[in-house]
């Protein structure tokens, strides 16, 4: 059975994979933020949770694709998720599709 350690996510190791995809992702109009767990707890023992934001009308998911690894896309009711596994950890890549207005 595989230690739960080596399946979780922490900060200390979120910080240099988010440094390692970010230029790339912002080259492609994307910017990537921290959630979940890993940014509430400083750890998650499930996955990394990052928020692909938009940086201009331009933006398109398929631009941003080409930079991960192969992985499959749920969906929840205000966002479109991509799952892919890095080094045997998960990552959950969310694109929000909904937010309420503002006033």
């Amino acid at each position: 059975m595989t230690d739960w350690v080596e399946t979780s996510w922490f900060l200390s190791d979120a910080l240099p994979f988010i440094g390692k995809l970010q230029p790339g992702a912002m080259e492609s109009g994307w910017c990537l933020m921290l959630g979940g767990g890993v940014l509430n707890r400083g750890y998650s023992p499930n996955d990394l949770d990052l928020l692909a934001y938009p940086r201009t009308r331009e933006s398109r998911v398929e631009n941003l694709l080409p930079l991960l690894p192969e992985g499959e896309w749920s969906e929840t009711p205000v966002s479109r998720v991509y799952s892919f596994p890095w080094q045997g950890k998960k990552v959950e890549l969310i694109f929000q599709t909904w937010s309420p207005p503002c006033p």
